[in-house]
């Protein structure tokens, strides 16, 4: 039903004691469609006509599945019938729970490449080769269609000082930051961001500036050497940024189409902790940023510095530590303002339950998988006040519940999308002889997991300090998949989206080493 229909429908009955179970069917279908998963599940419960209709209706038997998995209808995907759509999600996720790696696609690095950092996402991957090189390139791989060097998308600069690239192909958008020297004392800014497309090279259409700079905090001095450091952290058209000088450093979030954020700047938590900082997007209006604890800003007013919401106190000693999400891909432009030819996604991530990862090195290895929505929304009246000042959140009130912690060897690698996790696990009792395993946090994989043995319920429990009585008890449930093939150190680094696991390896031939990525497809 269109819904001008459905608002003269509404306005129709909005004054008459007419009940929902009153309606035609297609406006109960309709209505029903409107609240999420769990009201839906709540309507089934309490009337019998109801969950007759819920099981009748493709779309809604559609919508629960979605929200069993934590995610959302895509833009664009009403063309398809919801029956279609419900089997494609099926067939999808079944074919992660096979976790068949045996059906890998190698690809060969151009060897130029083989010391680039590396990025993924919506099935193309970034090689950035920046550094003090005479030239400073890129490379872009669709890893669908990628079979040598000719198909891959470069881009080569000249410019003395680049600190730092990000491509989202789904979006056509190449970001280069330039870092400059010479400005002098005078100067406010040392970091210039510039928004170009991939496909042209040239300034992106959709940003009403060209470039955007990074507001200098420090006016005492200029920088007195080339060293800085800088990150970019994206999430569909927000940019945060953090770059660093001897003199200077700055966190910094824009709407890169719009432009605003020239005063949205983090400085309090620099203050306290100057070491590097790590951090990501809770969503489209929340920053993530690791100090002494965990901090959650909101970022709702771009025309003002982000403001502390929450702190949340960890278990570790942060020092070390870093910070990942498994944010949601950004949504797919019209397009000619994509490289991104497949269709458009039918679903996304809820961005209330993506997976933030924290890395801790001290004074235990240790990967901690936390469900945002323990971030976003905690639990009523913890955030407490002591003088004034916001006092974190113990963790033993928001954490144990909505996180689940594994031992990680610091040489071990890990990947996450969406409510999965894949890492690189010793396969006792070989020492350098690893498995892969996949958990999945889905509600919806963990109940079919309980079916076979698979899921993993009961509590992990691990010492806060070697040899302490002391116990840090996480029991976030997941389903657990260990693949078949075994690995040995070759294995550099694992990548994820929604479909594709990307295996970096560095593969020895004869004398020399030849890295190489293993595709499998989902």
């Amino acid at each position: 039903m269109h819904p001008t229909q459905f608002a003269r429908e509404l306005e129709c009955i909005s004054d008459s004691k007419i009940s929902l179970l009153d309606l035609a069917d297609e406006l109960q279908c309709y209505i029903l469609s409107l609240l999420p998963p769990q009201d839906i599940i709540r309507c089934a419960l309490t009337s019998r006509i109801l969950h007759s209709m819920i099981q009748a209706s493709s779309e809604l038997k559609y919508l629960l599945e979605l929200g069993a998995r934590r995610l959302l209808i895509a833009s664009g995907s009403y063309n398809i019938p919801a029956s279609d759509r419900r089997q494609l999600l099926k067939d999808h996720v079944k074919s992660w729970d096979k976790f068949d790696l045996r059906t890998a696609r190698r690809l060969a690095l151009p060897e130029q490449h083989y010391e680039s950092s590396k990025t993924f996402g919506h099935s193309h991957l970034t090689l950035s080769r920046l550094g003090n090189l005479t030239t400073r390139h890129i490379g872009i791989i669709d890893v669908d269609t990628f079979s040598g060097e000719k198909e891959m998308t470069t881009r080569v600069w000249s410019e003395p000082w680049i600190a730092s690239t990000f491509s989202d192909p789904s979006q056509d958008l190449l970001i280069r930051v330039n870092y400059f020297l010479d400005l002098g004392a005078s100067s406010k800014y040392y970091f210039r961001i510039d928004l170009d497309t991939i496909s042209e090279n040239c300034a992106h259409p959709l940003a009403r500036h060209h470039s955007l700079w990074a507001l200098r905090r420090r006016g005492e001095s200029g920088p007195t050497s080339a060293y800085f450091s800088s990150k970019i952290v994206f999430y569909g058209e927000l940019i945060g940024f953090y770059g660093h000088t001897n003199t200077d450093q700055v966190l910094q979030v824009w709407n890169w189409k719009t432009g605003d954020g020239s005063n949205c700047f983090v400085t309090e938590e620099f203050e306290k902790d100057p070491k590097n900082p790590t951090f990501c997007f809770l969503d489209a209006t929340r920053l993530l940023l690791l100090g002494d604890h965990l901090h959650v800003y909101s970022i709702s007013d771009l025309s003002h510095p982000p403001r502390l919401l929450h702190s949340f106190a960890l278990p570790y000693d942060t020092r070390g530590a870093r910070i990942s999400s498994s944010s949601p891909d950004a949504p797919v432009l019209r397009e000619e303002h994509s490289l991104v030819h497949t269709r458009p996604p039918m679903w996304i991530q809820d961005p209330k339950h993506q997976l933030i990862a924290v890395e801790f090195t001290y004074p235990a290895s240790i990967l901690l998988i936390i469900l945002s929505n323990a971030l976003i929304s905690p639990p009523p009246k913890s955030t407490l006040q002591h003088g004034g000042q916001s006092v974190p959140i113990p963790w033993t009130v928001w954490g144990p519940a909505n996180s689940r912690a594994f031992v990680h060897w610091p040489s071990c690698q890990f990947g996450m999308s969406g409510t999965r996790v894949v890492q690189l696990v010793r396969a006792a009792p070989e020492p350098f002889i690893y498995n892969l395993h996949l958990a999945d946090f889905s509600p919806a994989s963990v109940s079919r997991a309980q079916t076979n043995g698979k899921a993993i319920v009961k509590p992990t429990i691990i010492p806060l300090q070697p040899g302490s009585e002391d116990m840090m008890v996480t029991s976030l449930p997941y389903a657990d998949v260990t693949s078949e093939v075994l690995y040995d150190d070759d294995l550099i680094n694992i990548m994820m989206d929604e479909d594709h696991l990307l295996l970096l390896k560095n593969v020895q031939e004869l004398v020399f080493g030849e890295d190489v990525v293993d595709v499998i497809k989902f």
